[in-house]
């Protein structure tokens, strides 16, 4: 993970930029690997917090989130 943060991007992947997330962290919770990468909008907690934390349905935001994820 180590090399993986340290890589840099070279100039045969620009026509990719705007495609490529920036790694920055890892950290290993209840036995899950989780990935710290840069913020590119509004997090889900945000979303939360203006839903009133009621969650999200499936067929409204969850669906888009997941498909983004995948």
């Amino acid at each position: 993970m180590q090399r993986l943060r340290d890589t840099e991007c070279d100039d045969s992947l620009n026509a990719y930029k705007g495609h490529i997330v920036h790694y920055i962290d890892n950290f290993l919770f209840r036995n899950h690997y989780c990935f710290v990468v840069e913020l590119l909008g509004k997090n889900l907690y945000a979303d939360l917090k203006e839903n009133g934390y009621k969650g999200f349905e499936l067929k409204s935001k969850l669906r888009h989130v997941i498909f983004q994820i995948v």
